[in-house]
């Protein structure tokens, strides 16, 4: 939507909550109007103007406690779509977190005081308070885990390793759970990467390496751990080079437990050392003639690598018949072209180049965001994705504006 048409459909969501709209008491069944209004409300906020931000802040600082789960749901929907501007006065960063604590549901507190966890010693402070108690949605969106105290790790930690722990037991006894909260064993390597003299190790060691875990609950852990690898004792990294033959060899359960493995063992194997330059290109091939989501942990790989023998590999994921895979592709064109390191690549540029034209916004996302994750993108890359400003998505036109401009 363009601003003005966004902001008029926006106000029109934020009338329905006010007594004299009379849209309640026209609608059947009332008690979902608040649900599905926010719902609405989610979908075009980003496209809406700074001054109807600011407005929406001020009504969400006003809310009573949110009591029925699915409003809540709708509403934590809402919430991460706020800007920054919105909350930019002292007296609405109080007002904010003040609302923020008095909000029952903890996912729709812990976006609140999320937004504002990066500079407000408050809301940060509110967030350290819920994760020492036990609070997931506040860990996430507290951001750096290195913000917390060693004992409160320790204790999460500690969590993790007794649950994973259960978890295997069910799976011994043949009980799986098809969906979790929250996925015990990529937290626990997220916290020990950071924290490494206080995580219980053998516990994640013996999730990964255990048989009858479906892959699909292997994935996540083994992603964060490849991110976080340098990170990793020397000791854990050893362990790890004598666990992935197990990891891969773990029996998927055909999606019913979340995305497939893919390539994520690749992915470790190549972050901890385990693979020559003849197996690791090897590796590479068969991902990229591979499922899915082995073309997109070939991108993800490649990206890692930063070596630009495999630029050819990248260039011709761009043109994949799936939109995440090319976006995966086009982020690592990205961050090859704004890299002042590597110098001018022709044949990334071009490939860059037809990720911009790719008709939706995932692509284009992706690009923006490997731009940004740049410290200083070279010039090349940012006359490259000046015309994201204009883009027909809004989400692409602020993340554009937001790594062109700060």
């Amino acid at each position: 939507m363009e601003e003005a048409t966004a902001t008029d459909a926006a106000r029109y969501c934020l009338d329905v909550f006010t007594e004299d709209s009379g849209f309640v008491s026209r609608t059947t069944s009332s008690f979902h109007v608040a649900r599905y209004t926010f719902k609405a409300l989610a979908g075009v906020v980003p496209a809406a103007d700074d001054a109807f931000h600011r407005d929406l802040a001020a009504f969400l600082a006003s809310l009573p406690p949110v009591t029925d789960q699915l409003t809540a749901q709708s509403l934590a929907h809402v919430v991460p779509e706020l800007r920054a501007i919105a909350l930019a006065a002292p007296e609405d960063r109080a007002s904010w977190c003040q609302a923020a604590a008095s909000q029952p549901d903890r996912r729709v507190a812990a976006g609140m005081l999320g937004l504002l966890a990066h500079d407000d010693e408050e809301a940060r402070e509110l967030l350290l308070a819920r994760i020492a108690e036990g609070d997931n949605d506040a860990l996430a969106a507290l951001g750096d885990v290195r913000q917390l105290d060693t004992e409160i790790v320790a204790r999460l930690a500690g969590q993790d390793a007794q649950l994973l722990d259960g978890i295997i037991a069910q799976a011994h006894g043949g009980a799986f759970a098809v969906s979790r909260t929250r996925d015990p064993a990529s937290r626990l390597a997220i916290l020990g990467a950071h924290f490494p003299d206080v995580a219980p190790w053998d516990a994640l060691l013996r999730y990964l390496g255990d048989a009858h875990m479906p892959s699909e609950h292997k994935r996540k852990a083994t992603l964060a751990l490849a991110a976080q690898a340098d990170r990793l004792p020397d000791s854990l990294r050893s362990d790890l080079r004598e666990l992935l033959p197990q990891l891969t060899g773990a029996v998927p359960a055909d999606k019913l437990f979340g995305s497939p493995l893919g390539g994520a063992a690749v992915i470790l194997a190549s972050a901890v050392g385990t693979l020559d330059d003849q197996t690791l290109t090897r590796s590479i091939a068969a991902l990229l003639t591979g499922s899915r989501q082995e073309r997109r942990d070939a991108a993800t790989l490649i990206s890692r690598l930063g070596r630009p023998e495999f630029t050819a590999a990248l260039v011709t994921l761009v043109s994949d018949p799936y939109p995440d895979v090319r976006a995966e592709a086009a982020r690592a064109l990205a961050m090859r072209v704004a890299s002042p390191d590597i110098g001018i690549d022709p044949l990334a540029i071009a490939g860059l180049q037809q990720g911009l034209a790719d008709p939706g916004a995932l692509v284009s996302l992706a690009i923006a965001d490997g731009v940004a994750a740049t410290e200083t993108p070279s010039d090349e890359a940012r006359e490259l994705i000046a015309p994201l400003l204009g883009h027909p998505s809004a989400l692409v036109r602020e993340s554009a504006a937001r790594t062109l401009h700060g």
